[in-house]
């Protein structure tokens, strides 16, 4: 009984490591980190168009200009609307660099507590269990 306790913890154990997140790669992390920044910037940078834009629509100047006012809030109208996507693909981004940090630090500890000798028999050959089941 405790020889199948034992197998049944083997078992489940393999699953459960075959079932983990894989960690990513340094490459993986780095173009991920590099998306969040460059993200980071276009948010930034469309952020500052849109306030230059409020600011020149904010000038006393722009309502002698019909045709430029007009033109003016219609690039307000589009800069907003970047900002969203820019905000969304910038969060897109941040939640898939946390992810590969949260996976590479969940599976960092797998390597530790796996022993290169679990389950080895005489010889240094893996033991399966129909192995062990024909030596009694």
């Amino acid at each position: 009984m405790d020889e199948q306790w034992l197998w049944q913890l083997v078992d489940e154990g393999d699953r459960i490591r075959e079932q983990a997140p894989t960690a990513a790669t340094p490459e993986e992390i780095g173009a991920a980190r590099r998306a969040v920044a460059a993200a980071n910037a276009t948010v930034h940078r469309v952020e500052a168009q849109v306030e230059a834009v409020e600011s020149a629509l904010a000038q006393p100047w722009s309502w002698l200009r019909p045709t430029h006012r007009h033109a003016l809030v219609g690039s307000l109208r589009r800069g907003r609307a970047a900002i969203v996507a820019a905000t969304t693909t910038r969060d897109a981004a941040d939640r898939a660099y946390q992810a590969m940090e949260r996976a590479g630090h969940a599976t960092a500890h797998l390597p530790r507590h796996t022993s290169g000798s679990a389950g080895v028999g005489r010889g240094g050959a893996r033991r399966t269990r129909s192995a062990d089941r024909h030596d009694h």
